[in-house]
Formats: C-alpha cells, structure tokens, sequence
C-alpha cells in the first residue's frame, strides 16, 4: 500500500485575490476616467499594468505551490515545491511515534530550521489544513504533516512501520 497526496491551495485564495484585483481595477478605471490629463492617464495606465503582473506573478506562484506527501515501504517522504523540489524521506527505522493532531487554521507553509523564533515544531502544510500527522523521529526530533486524509495516511504509516519493525 502506497499513499501518496498533493495539496494544493484552496479556491477560496483564488476568490480573495480576484476580488482585490477587480476593486483595484475598479478605482484605477475610475481614476482613469475622470482626470483628463494625458500625464495622469499614462500614470494610471502603468499603475494598472504594475498591478495586473504582480497579481499574475502572485497567482502563478500560488499554483505552482504544493505539498506531497508519499508512504511506501521506505518510509514518508514528503516536498514542497517550488520552495523543496527533492525529495524528504524520514526512513521507518527513524520513526519512534506518530499521532494525529489538531493544526491552527492559517500556520501553514514549509517551516524548517530556527529562523522563525516562534515556531519550535518544523511542518509541511498547506492552507485550509487543520489535521497534522506528528511523527517524532531520531529521539527528539518531530516534524508535523498535514493532511486532508488523515485516516489513510495514519493507516499507510502504521502497516508500513508495522512490516517495518518486523522484519
């Protein structure tokens, strides 16, 4: 048995952006309309063209971001791209316990290392995810994944490291 997921960022994103996209439309276009000046017209239509490409560049970013997260008989692996494009894998003998557990709602990304003094717990989740698996691995170490699926991902993980820790 294998488990394998890809999260993506949810639709609703993509609603707030376009929402914001329109409403700066709107008053560039109002703005446009009502100065006659050709020097503030040239400045509003630049303007509309710096929005409309950063708007762009923000929502081709956000659907090129995703988390997979893969269970096989060599243990969970799990990347990030664009930001981890290889490959993670926490082997099966390194896993000690796993666990399911609750994730607050937007604490979500790739967060790995010490450079964020807040955050003591490195995880790999996306936004609209509020189910973590929590797998502490190497004595110490732990890292939370999150999941929509979190029934199959723990039933993945346990009959791996089940035939894991039998052989």
């Amino acid at each position: 048995m294998v488990f394998h997921e890809i999260q993506r960022f949810p639709k609703w994103i993509y609603v707030l952006i376009s929402i914001s996209l329109l409403t700066i439309i709107g008053i560039l276009y109002q703005a446009y309309i009502e100065n006659p000046e050709e020097h503030a017209r040239l400045e509003i239509i630049h303007t509309l063209l710096f929005v409309l490409v950063t708007e762009a560049l923000v929502i081709l970013l956000l659907t090129t971001v995703r988390q997979e997260v893969r269970i096989d008989p060599i243990g969970v692996s799990f990347r990030y791209p664009p930001f981890k494009n290889k490959y993670t894998t926490i082997p099966f003998e390194a896993i000690i316990d796993f666990d399911q557990d609750s994730y607050p709602y937007f604490n979500y990304g790739y967060h790995v290392g010490g450079w964020n003094i807040m955050k003591k717990t490195p995880s790999v989740t996306m936004a609209g995810l509020d189910k973590v698996i929590k797998i502490k691995f190497n004595e110490n170490n732990h890292i939370l994944i999150g999941t929509r699926k979190p029934k199959d991902f723990l039933a993945a993980l346990k009959l791996h490291k089940e035939k894991n820790d039998e052989v």
